[in-house]
């Protein structure tokens, strides 16, 4: 006799009604439920709280259940539903939630975790992998099989739940439910290079002159295993340069030759579509220095971004320009200048005495002038009148 059984008829040898709560409560069915995962490219065969993927690796999650009643209580679990909830956003943590419920059960919500390497790495459900293993017999004659759910069931599991069977109590009656999770990564690379127009190499650093034309050519890349939709490509210009009108061409897998594109590269951006895995994209254009530069040395640093999403990379290019100002004979004063090469003075002509013993009138004068400067003169030509003079009075006294 069951327990139930014996409850009624003591509440009928009372004269007493069971309560409808009573009632309810009977027929409630106790659910329990544990979320595992493995990564199955790493060959991990237990399944645990959580577990590391890389990008591509696959990861398998297990959401079990078994309705906790007594194998001979007949309590079952009525509508017995799974849902499976993915992260919609890229992370290095995803959490992933798993969910059983019954219309006349408990809800049990569990839980586990990947992590993911690069961060901006995602997981995406592999169709066709969601597989349901319980047992289709009885107790005492169990019959295991495993069924793929619909693609319809997939999608129900991760919107809402799918409704999967009426579960029986007992161990017998357990049952797993699992799927397929790939890590899906979006990764785009860039780099940009430069060069003169007309020379063939393309470098990262490279000299140039005042007015020559720069060749800039920004290289990018998906890297990962996801189509990149809606690639922008933008460029900065440095000081000193002006951009080329209906210079930028973009070149594909779809134009490897190239094709004209919008001058908008270098106001606010492109968009130059989408990229499947692998897919390379350039974009190139023309900018010319400025003829007039002042004498100096100028780093032309070229900056180009590429946007996926709300991932972004940057990549740099330099040019050296040097502008050599006019050179100088003397500090501050350049060649050329007639202060280089001044006018040397006249060469003075030297006196040149006579054979006699005798010095001509004026040569006291020079003499003065010589040893006392243009100040003593007067006083020279005063003593040479007087000893001329008393010379004179001499001869004639003779």
């Amino acid at each position: 006799m069951t327990m139930l059984t014996k409850v009624r008829n003591i509440a009928l040898a009372a004269g007493l009604a069971l309560l409808p709560l009573a009632a309810h409560a009977t027929d409630t069915v106790r659910l329990e439920s544990r979320l595992g995962v493995a990564n199955a490219s790493a060959g991990e065969q237990m399944y645990n709280a959580s577990t590391t993927a890389k990008t591509d690796e696959t990861v398998q999650v297990q959401l079990w259940y078994h309705n906790m009643e007594n194998p001979d209580s007949n309590k079952v679990a009525q509508n017995l539903k799974a849902k499976l909830q993915l992260p919609t956003a890229a992370g290095k943590t995803q959490n992933i939630n798993g969910t059983i419920s019954a219309d006349n059960g408990n809800t049990v919500n569990t839980n586990a975790t990947v992590n993911l390497t690069p961060e901006n790495s995602r997981l995406e459900m592999v169709p066709g992998t969601a597989m349901w293993r319980h047992n289709k017999g009885t107790n005492e004659q169990p019959n295991w099989v495993t069924e793929g759910l619909t693609p319809a069931q997939e999608q129900a599991l991760l919107n809402g739940g799918v409704v999967l069977e009426n579960a029986k109590p007992c161990f017998n009656f357990e049952a797993t439910l699992t799927v397929k999770l790939r890590v899906k990564t979006d990764i785009v690379g860039i780099s940009k290079q430069v060069r003169v127009l007309g020379q063939k190499d393309w470098v990262t650093e490279n000299t140039a002159k005042s007015g020559d034309t720069l060749e800039y050519r920004i290289k990018f890349q998906n890297g990962g295993n996801t189509v990149l939709k809606d690639v922008q490509i933008a460029d900065t210009l440095p000081a000193n340069v002006t951009y080329v009108a209906g210079s930028t061409k973009l070149a594909n897998g779809n134009h490897p030759d190239g094709v004209a594109v919008s001058d908008n590269l270098t106001k606010g951006g492109i968009n130059v579509g989408d990229y499947a895995p692998g897919a390379v994209g350039y974009v190139m254009y023309q900018v010319k220095i400025a003829s007039d530069l002042k004498p100096g040395s100028y780093d032309l640093k070229n900056v180009a971004g590429v946007k996926v999403g709300e991932q972004m990379k940057f990549a740099e290019a330099h040019t050296k320009v040097t502008v050599e100002g006019p050179k100088e004979c003397k500090p501050g004063i350049p060649v050329g200048d007639s202060r280089c090469n001044p006018t040397p003075p006249t060469p003075t002509t030297p006196v040149t005495g006579g054979t006699g013993t005798s010095l001509p009138e004026t040569g006291l004068e020079g003499a003065a002038a010589g040893l006392l400067g243009t100040t003593g003169l007067t006083y020279a030509g005063y003593f040479y009148r007087r000893s001329r003079k008393a010379l004179t009075s001499a001869l004639r006294n003779q």
